[in-house]
């Protein structure tokens, strides 16, 4: 599996919402699903170096699992989110792809039920603000950074660290502590 195909493979399915009056972003049951840019988040990915430093990559709220796909690219992936209709095309493209399940992994899940300290790396294009609870879970669980999508929404009490400029997109790096 290669970047180009990750990317064809998900026009198509953007295409088909299209095709049939569907829209791209939508609200969903608990929040708002919008997607990255996949060629922002492969260059961030080669950016942070994945593959050299065998990181754990863990998307908080994945919705179709595009990002999670790239980064298996370079690293053990796994993304989590509520809305099993987007998972669930998140696994068809996975299978259409011929991903390896070992090292990408998509999950009908609250996030917030998974163990960070499992994972070097936690992603997040947030849709609403950070809740403190999230924030606490975050400082106590993880062992490495937070990478914030975006500039919409950013936790308050984490250690902001750096901004990574990608393309024209901010993608905020916090240390998993409170400040």
């Amino acid at each position: 599996m290669k970047f180009l195909d990750i990317v064809k493979a998900y026009h198509e399915y953007e295409k088909e919402l299209v095709d049939f009056g569907k829209p791209i972003v939508r609200h969903t049951e608990i929040g708002f699903w919008g997607t990255a840019d996949m060629h922002d988040c492969h260059s961030f990915c080669k950016k942070l170096d994945l593959i050299a430093k065998q990181k754990r990559f863990l998307d908080l709220g994945c919705g179709d699992g595009r990002i999670v796909l790239i980064a298996s690219l370079f690293t053990e992936a796994v993304g989590a989110d509520l809305d099993k209709e987007l998972v669930d095309k998140g696994l068809e493209i996975m299978k259409k792809l011929n991903t390896d399940s070992a090292r990408c992994r998509l999950l009908v899940k609250n996030y917030c039920d998974i163990d960070f300290s499992e994972y070097d790396i936690l992603f997040i294009y947030p849709d609403k603000p950070f809740e403190l609870k999230l924030e606490r879970k975050i400082a106590k669980e993880c062992k490495g950074r937070l990478y914030v999508y975006s500039d919409i929404y950013r936790p308050k009490f984490l250690a902001f660290n750096k901004v990574i400029w990608v393309n024209q997109t901010p993608i905020k790096e916090y240390l998993c502590e409170i400040k």
